[in-house]
Order: C-alpha cells, then structure tokens, then sequence
C-alpha cells in the first residue's frame, strides 16, 4: 500500500519553534544532508494525507534498538489533537484498504 504521497522541502529552525521552508534546491540538499548527518531532519510535507510541519528525530536504544528514527509532527495549522493514522487506512493511489489489496491476488 501506498499509504501517502505529495512532496516535501527542508526547514532550518531560525528561532525557537520558528522554522523557515527552503524552497531552493541545492540549498536544500546540503541542509538535508547535514540533517542526516546530526539525526534532526526538519521539513514541510505536502501530502494528501499529512501536511505541514514534521521533524525526524534518530534516537539510540529507543525500543531495544541501536538506532532508531522517531517522526514528531509540529504545532501548526495542521495538528490535530487524537489524529489516529489508521483511521485513515485506504492506499493514496488505490483507495483500497489493506484488506481489500490483500484480496485482490
């Protein structure tokens, strides 16, 4: 399933709780890339599901794991108090839930 599509482009935190889109792109790789690097990667999602502001966070020992990465969505406009991801279980391209693509072979 593909459970979400659409784009994204990087943010840089500018103030506390104050972050800036970058919509130029090779400035937006090099702070990708060094995101990736420190185990904090800021961006903006524009999806048919979920939008706005989100933050990948590499935590280590987190769960008995070495490393693992942690998906924090921000306060904005687009937060929604008891948001529950499986209420939304149909495939972004299909429409089908889970149980309706496991059904099709």
């Amino acid at each position: 399933m593909i459970w979400d599509e659409g784009t994204y482009n990087p943010e840089v935190e500018v103030a506390k709780g104050v972050r800036e889109e970058i919509h130029e792109r090779s400035r937006g790789e090099e702070i990708m890339m060094k995101s990736l690097k420190d185990g904090n990667i800021k961006f903006r999602l524009y999806g048919k599901k979920l939008q706005g502001s989100f933050a990948l966070v590499r935590t280590e020992g987190f769960g008995g794991r070495k490393e693992s990465w942690l998906l924090i969505k921000h306060r904005d406009q687009y937060a929604k108090k008891g948001y529950e991801p499986n209420d939304f279980d149909l495939s972004a391209i299909s429409g089908l839930s889970m149980d309706e693509i496991a059904n099709k072979r």
